[in-house]
């Protein structure tokens, strides 16, 4: 692949010796692939016009070395604009895309089986004053089927049987509050309920499915990687000659990796993650959709995400999409996901894959 290079004078890196500080200034290639970048921000701008949105955010990482190769923007160009871009500044909730880093929190501490079942309380399951919905009334769910169909019952259920010490210090683990990339000067960090607020089941239950919490599609990206490679968190890199800072973390067990790999599959295979399938390719992942914020109040506009992971004969990568409102279409599966399905698409037809 090539390697779009890009001059940056790298400036308040201080070194510290006799309290003198020095600037540096170095040459550095981004990782970025400079014909899959072309094509994949024009796909952010059709179909920010397909579906009548604010906006349209995409990025995809090799998953075995959280090198990013393409990182696109319909509302402005990434690679001028580098480092300030909105995909690292702007956070959201994210929805039921969050699910699967606490379902497998669960997974990893043998709180939960996959196959287990889990009462659907025919639809409504009230905690305290709250009344949970789903839209399908379940009797009773597996456990994996809670993610293959996005059960906010279920993994209300779920949620509350973590501790919050372990809960808030998992969803830290996979980076959430952290920055994703070396030198992205305006990253935002995003918001998690501290422990005490994770005592209450209502916070424990909410964030569960993505509400109350504040993450970027950077975060989920680096998340979602870790269940395409063997339970490890990794530095995402935009440099191609500059070490990442930190060293892979092990987030997961590689079983539970593993299992949460084929839940995802499964996703895509008969759940919401349906239009992302394509043939003779391994594809998993997950949609969110989330209600807006506007005014202090929830409104009836949506962002939806879709996270997930394809992997070919020749390489593995992890896609992370965020259509922000929509207007011609409502729900993650039927924007998100075809935006991923276009990704997909470019990556096999440049034979990436």
């Amino acid at each position: 692949m090539q390697k779009l290079i890009f001059v940056l004078c790298i400036i308040a890196i201080s070194i510290v010796n006799a309290q003198e500080h020095h600037a540096i200034t170095q040459k550095v290639a981004l990782t970025l692939d400079s014909s899959l970048q072309k094509q994949v921000q024009s796909l952010t701008q059709s179909m920010k016009k397909k579906f009548q949105a604010r906006g349209v955010s995409i990025a995809v990482v090799d998953s075995k070395t959280g090198n990013i190769l393409s990182l696109a923007d319909s509302n402005s160009n990434v690679v001028k604009d580098f480092p300030k871009n909105n995909i690292a500044s702007f956070t959201y909730e994210p929805g039921f895309v969050i699910a699967s880093t606490v379902f497998s929190l669960a997974l990893d501490k043998k709180l939960i089986t996959p196959v287990e079942l889990i009462n659907g309380h025919q639809g409504h399951y009230r905690i305290r004053t709250m009344t949970i919905t789903d839209h399908y009334p379940y009797d009773y769910i597996s456990a994996a089927n809670v993610i293959v169909h996005s059960s906010s019952i279920g993994m209300a259920q779920i949620a509350q049987k973590i501790k919050e010490q372990k809960y808030r210090g998992g969803l830290v683990k996979f980076g959430f509050t952290k920055p994703t990339v070396d030198w992205f000067s305006n990253e935002n960090s995003g918001y998690i309920p501290n422990e005490r607020r994770m005592k209450s089941d209502i916070y424990r239950v909410t964030s569960a499915y993505g509400y109350g919490i504040k993450v970027n599609l950077l975060q989920l990206l680096r998340a979602y990687n870790v269940f395409n490679n063997d339970g490890l968190l990794i530095k995402l890199k935009i440099f191609a000659n500059i070490k990442a800072s930190t060293s892979p973390q092990t987030v997961l067990d590689a079983k539970t990796a593993h299992a949460m790999k084929k839940i995802l599959i499964e996703t895509v295979e008969k759940g919401t993650g349906k239009m992302a399938e394509t043939q003779g390719l391994e594809i998993g992942g997950k949609t969110g959709t989330a209600h807006v914020v506007k005014n202090g109040r929830y409104i009836k506009e949506y962002n939806c995400s879709f996270v997930g992971f394809v992997n070919g004969t020749k390489k593995s990568y992890t896609i992370a999409v965020l259509v922000r409102e929509p207007q011609t279409k409502k729900y993650a599966s039927e924007t998100a996901v075809v935006v991923f399905k276009g990704v997909v698409d470019a990556l096999r037809d440049k034979k990436y894959l």
